[in-house]
């Protein structure tokens, strides 16, 4: 479900309006000194590198899907979701490779570009926030009642997340 609602908040926003340079470059400038301290600081503290591993993902790729977007569109109205879904359709290949990257170095394995391609263009988020800005910059229009469907299933993104969440925890540790 998550793909429906990075595809319904971008399909529903002015591109033109959200697509920002020097916002976007600030973004991943604070994405890449995030990146390089996390980096720099994890092995400090952890000397295992499947600790560092996890702890470095961990960092690297909040859960800004699930609960960054709901804040979001509490603070500013639904209508105004475009420009978070547009980071986030934006950040999340990046983060993907970062994180690809970072397990295989830590693992002493070799690097292979295709397969991280490949990877990474699998990804429902990626592809969601894919196919809301082919909608938008080709001028796709789907009916109504189709766009009604797929904005309610992604309304129901957060709370479900949440109630599973709620549901896995355990208060007897």
């Amino acid at each position: 479900l998550f793909p429906l609602v990075m595809f319904s908040n971008i399909y529903r926003t002015d591109l033109a309006q959200v697509f920002n340079v020097p916002f976007l470059l600030t973004l991943l400038a604070l994405v890449a000194v995030v990146v390089t301290a996390t980096i720099v600081l994890i092995p400090r503290y952890f000397h295992d590198k499947r600790q560092q591993g996890s702890m470095i993902q961990a960092v690297i790729r909040g859960n800004t899907l699930l609960f960054a977007l709901p804040m979001v569109s509490s603070i500013s109205g639904p209508e105004n979701m475009g420009l978070a879904s547009f980071c986030v359709g934006l950040l999340a290949p990046l983060f993907n490779i970062i994180c690809v990257v970072e397990l295989e170095v830590l693992r002493g394995a070799r690097m292979r570009l295709w397969p991280l391609l490949k990877s990474v263009g699998r990804n429902p988020l990626i592809l969601g926030a894919l196919a809301g800005v082919l909608f938008k910059v080709f001028d796709i229009r789907l009916p109504q009642v189709l766009f009604q469907v797929v904005r309610d299933l992604a309304g129901l993104v957060t709370p479900l997340a949440l109630m599973m969440l709620g549901a896995g925890l355990r208060f007897s540790d």
